[in-house]
């Protein structure tokens, strides 16, 4: 129903109403307007059931009416119903900006000088780390997260293409910002199981940046509707 429903059903109530308070009212005028001993008594009882007949037509239109009102009301609070679950749904898929309390990571390959015979990949920040921090803050029940702006969702990637990284089918350079909104006592708490120690000791070892910060406020943008399922299909 658009917007002009509401008032649209008040304007055809009144006007019902108006039309049959009228019939009602001249009835009675009539009624008034003659003299009743100068009246027979099958045009008296004639016109009374025309009065009777009007005031039962204007009951049952009010009833009518009132039943459209209520069907209505019911419909606007299912349709709310259904918005409001729709809105929800497009926040759990990631198309819907978002802000709160959590955490974010900054990483960034080494500026050090590479020293003979390491394995000069130490150096450098790989997807592989990515996708690792972004695991665990989905395990520590991360309710948003975006890595460099670009926010994640089921269907989000993160892969290699030579020395460059690729997410949301885009090209992120360093250094790389990943942000999660949710408890960020818990998301730290599955940050130190295993990936957060690991980059400690490449920073340690080989000067890579690692920084990993609370955060009161965090704003992540929604991902653009630009995806279609080809052959996901809904169960019907």
């Amino acid at each position: 129903m658009n917007k002009y429903g509401w008032t649209g059903w008040v304007a055809l109530g009144c006007l019902i109403a108006g039309f049959l308070i009228m019939t009602q009212f001249k009835a009675q005028q009539n009624i008034i307007g003659k003299n009743p001993a100068a009246m027979r008594a099958d045009d008296l009882v004639g016109t009374m059931i025309q009065v009777e007949q009007a005031n039962d037509l204007l009951e049952r239109e009010k009833s009518g009416l009132s039943q459209q009102l209520r069907k209505y009301q019911q419909g606007q609070s299912a349709n709310k119903l259904i918005l409001d679950e729709l809105a929800q749904t497009k926040v759990r898929a990631g198309l819907e900006p978002v802000e709160g309390p959590g955490m974010e990571v900054v990483l960034a390959d080494s500026q050090g000088p590479r020293e003979e015979g390491v394995d000069p990949n130490n150096y450098y920040i790989h997807e592989s780390f990515l996708r690792e921090i972004v695991n665990a803050f989905w395990t520590g029940g991360a309710e948003a997260i975006a890595i460099n702006n670009l926010r994640l969702n089921t269907l989000s990637e993160i892969f290699c293409g030579g020395t460059t990284i690729f997410t949301n089918k885009e090209l992120i350079s360093p250094p790389y910002l990943i942000q999660a909104i949710g408890d960020s006592n818990n998301l730290r708490t599955s940050l130190n199981m295993d990936v957060l120690p690991f980059l400690s000791s490449l920073q340690k070892e080989y000067g890579i940046k690692l920084e990993v910060k609370d955060q009161a406020k965090i704003r992540l943008p929604g991902r653009p509707e630009t995806l279609e399922l080809k052959y996901a299909k809904p169960l019907r």
